[in-house]
């Protein structure tokens, strides 16, 4: 990780994007700028089709691969002329872990997206909010996709946890839209 980690510093100074591989994880590419790292995670404002579609947190272990090259390049000067950089306000947490992000994320009430995408077997997709920030895990009140909350409550282990997304359309209209 330490040949990325340059790359990674520069584009968190100058607010530049990246393109983020995790291969033995997820197949699709994280095209984001990113915003903060530490040793376990890097926090990334999210890019679809040249709009910032909220946060992503993942974790630096999982990255196979990072690109800075013409494509990033030329993308940047597409946001940069339409002015999305200006709004980009970034939300005040910490990720030293998942457990400092989380006791963060249960403050400010968000509806957020859970991935376990290691995970053989079981439930790998979590939406909801967190109710508990435990020692080794959280605990998570789901919402389904008609915006109803469910009654029991999920543990989710933070040692599964490869990425988490909050601020997106799709979290920011469900919530606005929940029972």
């Amino acid at each position: 990780m330490a040949e990325y980690e340059k790359i990674l510093k520069s584009c968190i100074d100058y607010k530049k994007q990246v393109t983020i591989e995790r291969d033995e994880v997820d197949d699709e590419e994280i095209t984001a700028i990113p915003i903060m790292m530490s040793r376990q995670l890097l926090l990334v404002h999210y890019l679809y089709d040249f709009y910032m579609d909220g946060y992503k947190v993942l974790r630096i272990s999982d990255i196979t691969k990072i690109e800075r090259g013409e494509v990033e390049e030329f993308h940047d000067k597409i946001i940069d002329r339409e002015g999305m950089l200006n709004v980009s306000c970034p939300p005040k947490v910490s990720i030293l872990s998942w457990k400092d992000f989380f006791c963060a994320m249960i403050k400010e009430n968000r509806m957020i997206d859970i991935s376990l995408e290691k995970l053989q077997s079981g439930k790998t997709f979590f939406v909801g909010k967190i109710k508990a920030v435990k020692e080794n895990f959280l605990e998570l009140q789901e919402i389904d996709v008609l915006g109803n909350y469910k009654h029991k409550v999920v543990k989710v282990l933070y040692k599964d946890i490869t990425l988490v997304s909050f601020g997106n359309r799709y979290s920011v209209l469900l919530d606005k839209y929940s029972h």
